[in-house]
């Protein structure tokens, strides 16, 4: 298949996850525009989350894991009622999973005019996946945050903790979406 192609299917696939309501609204419109430049388009993203995680022993995802999922500042109050009120055997985790970005790109220039849009924007994880004629630049952010919160039925940490930790985590989901915004806002030197 042609880049075009590519984008053509991926944007199909983007528009029907609009309309089911599966995009980061904090960054709809921002996708919008990115999906409009002649040499790029998005396979995938997330913009950030805080969430509270279900996680088998062995340490793997479950099916419905999310025990509780936000795209935007957590409430601390939220979080504390959450922790007490799980009464699973299953250990729950507390995360912050910044921003993800999958970037097909029109050829390997394209892919590298990318990547220099991120080491502009401070972005320290991304790289270039070639897949045959389809090449993906994926971009993470790096402001993760994970801590165990239940095992056993047990809660771990103390209410004063639990504030502290959705206090930095807010900090730190915060920085990631302004991370975002700002690659976002550079990809519109991309027009010509």
């Amino acid at each position: 298949m042609s880049f075009e192609d590519y984008k053509k299917k991926a944007i199909i696939s983007y528009t029907d996850a609009k309309r089911e309501g599966l995009v980061d609204k904090d960054i709809l419109r921002e996708l919008d525009k990115f999906n409009k430049l002649k040499d790029y388009y998005t396979t995938s993203s997330c913009s950030g989350r805080i969430l509270l995680l279900r996680k088998s022993v062995n340490d793997r995802k479950m099916m419905n894991a999310f025990y509780y999922k936000n795209h935007s500042a957590a409430k601390e109050g939220e979080i504390i009622r959450a922790v007490h009120e799980y009464d699973e055997n299953f250990e729950l985790w507390f995360k912050v999973e910044p921003y993800i970005l999958h970037a097909g790109c029109r050829d390997l220039d394209s892919a590298k005019k990318l990547l220099a849009l991120c080491r502009k924007c401070g972005i320290k994880r991304a790289g270039i996946n070639a897949w045959g004629r389809r090449i993906i630049v994926e971009i993470i952010g790096t402001q993760h945050v994970e801590a165990l919160l239940v095992e056993k039925g047990r809660v771990l940490v103390s209410d004063d903790y639990l504030k502290l930790l959705t206090i930095r985590a807010n900090q730190r989901l915060k920085l990631a979406k302004k991370v975002l915004h700002s690659f976002f806002k550079g990809s519109e030197s991309f027009i010509k």
